[in-house]
């Protein structure tokens, strides 16, 4: 496949479906390596499995390299004026990239959202702090930061402005976002200290004691590593996958396994379902119905 040299080094790196970001504390690199072309996206049947004429044909058409100066894109520059030379009085604090846009965030408490085609298109944000790390949810709505008190907050950058934060946590140190990008309720889970934060639409649904790493979340399950159990012996052979890999589900899906296990009729188990909608819950339902020769519903 093809491998691109850069020249700065590699401080924040984050990957979407279509791009690449790299960033130092003033630089910022974007490699577009895939095409939004619906088109021609259907030609692949497996987009994660792409051949070396499927990446030529990008590579002809589509791909772009840029690379600019963080203050560029402030001053609404040239999106292309590398020389390496230039160091900002604000640097480069925490980058991720999502389907649309680039997200960073600088030392002064300021934030940028940057269109990722154009690199021209971009807003504003200003924080209530300095956020050193950052993701955003798989709808592109809210951003989650990490700041350099280890407080997480969750901000909604869908408007212009940044409004008080929608969550506030201390002590934090990773986050997960569901990702289920069409689930009508916003779910994330967040690490602080030694317990794990499960969190639907801002509210804590459940709090549980956890020392592991957050892997995955998505159908209601968060799969997590016990990344300290294997490297107190990594020479130890006999550890399998399934002691290192846990995973929890949720309180909603342990309730509904519950409601059912109850052999509760379909109309009962459809309240509490269309309550806690989810792609996962409706398939559950539907497979429920079908067994007990329900079709009422």
């Amino acid at each position: 496949l093809i491998s691109k040299k850069i020249k700065i080094f590699p401080m924040f790196i984050s990957l979407s479906d279509f791009h690449i970001c790299v960033a130092d504390r003033n630089y910022v690199y974007v490699w577009k390596y895939r095409s939004k072309n619906e088109k021609e996206n259907k030609r692949r049947i497996n987009t994660h499995s792409m051949t070396y004429s499927d990446i030529k044909i990008l590579n002809d058409d589509d791909m772009f390299e840029a690379i600019f100066f963080i203050d560029d894109i402030m001053r609404k520059e040239s999106i292309m004026s590398f020389d390496g030379n230039s160091i900002t009085k604000d640097p480069i604090l925490a980058m991720c990239i999502s389907n649309s846009f680039i997200m960073i965030t600088r030392a002064s408490g300021s934030g940028a959202k940057i269109d990722c085609d154009s690199l021209r298109s971009f807003t504003v944000f200003h924080f209530d702090s300095r956020l050193v790390k950052i993701g955003i949810s798989p709808n592109e709505k809210f951003l989650w930061g990490i700041n350099d008190g280890d407080f997480v907050k969750v901000y909604d950058i869908s408007k212009k402005v940044i409004e008080k934060a929608l969550i506030e946590r201390k002590d934090t140190w990773s986050v997960l976002w569901s990702s289920i990008e069409n689930d009508k309720e916003e779910r994330f889970c967040f690490l602080e200290k030694n317990k794990l934060n499960i969190v639907s639409n801002f509210s804590i649904e459940e709090t549980i004691v956890c020392n592991s790493y957050l892997c995955e979340y998505g159908d209601m399950v968060i799969t997590v590593a016990k990344m300290e159990k294997l490297m107190y012996k990594p020479w130890d052979m006999e550890l399998t996958p399934e002691m290192i890999i846990e995973s929890i589900e949720t309180k909603v899906l342990r309730d509904l396994k519950e409601k059912m296990g109850k052999n509760l009729s379909s109309s009962e188990i459809y309240k509490f379902v269309n309550d806690h909608p989810n792609k996962k819950m409706w398939e559950m339902l539907s497979t429920y119905s079908l067994n007990n020769m329900d079709f009422e519903l």
